[in-house]
């Protein structure tokens, strides 16, 4: 599935397209606090996704949270043993729909529950990103990020813990949103007209081909503004 998502606008529009995709119904807020977590913290629905190193989720996290492998649980794989990425291969895409349903049934998310994702320490772009997937499969309306994060909830006296529990497995039923994402052949057929925004969010390194962070070619889309 050749969904470009490398770094780009799209993560850092994550919570604008769920807004979007839920314009037409009631949705849950964009962001919550400590507070109001902790107000629901036991709530039968509620799964909470830490999305951060593994070392730093297996210190400490939220009681009840699930880790979040943002290489594996919603992107394509990639070995990048070498550096680079091998000729051809894209990293960070979306996975199949099959795919992304399996893995977030793993982590107890059903049809009925109320996601708040949130980062370990500074996993920003990646948690944003989560919730972009999660719009994808059609659980945007039900999807919250932790405003500010672990370090918030922790400032604010909140319990953390080393326990990791295993959930029961979920029952999703993905209602796909496709209109969240386009491919290359859309930005390719679309450069340059008036009513269209390319916003590269990497480093300014990358976008001004300074380092190639990786990809097989520096530099950036032509006409795309850099966040």
């Amino acid at each position: 599935m050749k969904k470009i998502f490398v770094r780009t606008s799209l993560i850092l529009l994550a919570l604008a397209a769920s807004v979007a995709v839920a314009s037409a119904q009631e949705r849950a807020p964009m962001l919550v606090t400590p507070a109001w977590l902790a107000e629901h913290l036991h709530d039968s629905n509620l799964v909470l996704l830490h999305v951060g190193a593994k070392g730093e989720f297996e210190q400490a996290h939220i009681p009840g949270a699930q880790p979040l492998n943002y290489s594996d649980d919603i992107s394509t794989p990639h070995d990048m043993s070498s550096g680079h990425m091998a000729p051809g291969v894209l990293m960070l895409e979306l996975p199949s729909a099959e795919v992304l349903k399996a893995n977030f049934e793993k982590k107890g998310i059903s049809d009925n529950s109320r996601i708040i994702v949130y980062f370990g320490k500074d996993w920003f772009s990646p948690s944003t990103r989560t919730i972009l997937t999660l719009t994808y499969l059609g659980l945007g309306d039900r999807t919250s990020l932790l405003d500010g994060g672990m370090p918030t909830w922790q400032a604010a006296g909140n319990p953390v813990t080393s326990e990791v529990k295993t959930p029961a497995p979920g029952h999703l039923t993905p209602h796909l949103h496709p209109e969240v994402v386009v491919d290359a052949a859309w930005v390719s057929s679309h450069l340059h007209q008036p009513a269209v925004a390319i916003i590269d969010a990497r480093n300014t390194q990358f976008y001004i081909g300074k380092s190639d962070g990786g990809m097989a070619r520096a530099g950036h889309i032509p006409g795309a503004q850099n966040l």
